[in-house]
């Protein structure tokens, strides 16, 4: 009887150091997993509010080589990811924009899967709005930036011509 005493009282010491770490460990864990689901979520959403920006912003190409880190486990949209990065490589002529689109579409497809968007589908994925404003100010702004381009080059052209004379 004293020794069954002795097993439980041992048993009962195990289990209240044991109980408050293996608590921790599953927290850690549990906190570690939530925090790859908020990163794969903030790629996605990047992803998708940038889809249309051409040329690729700073954002979006950062998030596009974020896709080998946050998804690396999941070969499908990692193999996807790096068929449309061998289309961004090419140069020229031999670059296809309708097969990046498609690649483009088909990993964030792939990701609203993974993500559980179950209601989020392809034609939902491709569908954009970008109001015509926002397209005539950046076509402004690129207009604006040429100019200022040329003008410089021409006062730098001046400015060396100027120099040789004296």
């Amino acid at each position: 009887m004293n020794q069954d005493r002795i097993v439980v009282d041992i048993v009962t010491i195990i289990a209240l150091i044991a109980g408050p770490i293996i608590a921790v460990v599953i927290s850690l864990i549990l906190q570690k997993k939530l925090e790859k689901d908020k990163e794969r979520h903030q790629l996605f959403s990047v992803l998708m509010s940038h889809q249309w920006d051409s040329p690729p912003t700073q954002e979006l190409a950062t998030a596009l080589n974020m896709i080998d880190i946050c998804f690396h486990q999941n070969l499908k949209i990692v193999g996807t990811w790096h068929k449309l990065l061998d289309s961004f490589c090419q140069i020229g002529q031999n670059r296809n924009r309708n097969t990046e689109e498609k690649l483009y579409f088909e990993i964030l497809s792939q990701m609203a899967k993974v993500l559980k968007y179950e209601n989020l589908n392809l034609p939902d994925i491709s569908r954009r709005y970008f109001p015509a404003h926002l397209a005539d100010q950046k076509m402004r702004q690129e207009e604006i930036q040429k100019e200022n381009l040329i003008y410089l080059k021409k006062m730098n052209a001046v400015d060396k011509s100027n120099s040789q004379k004296s």
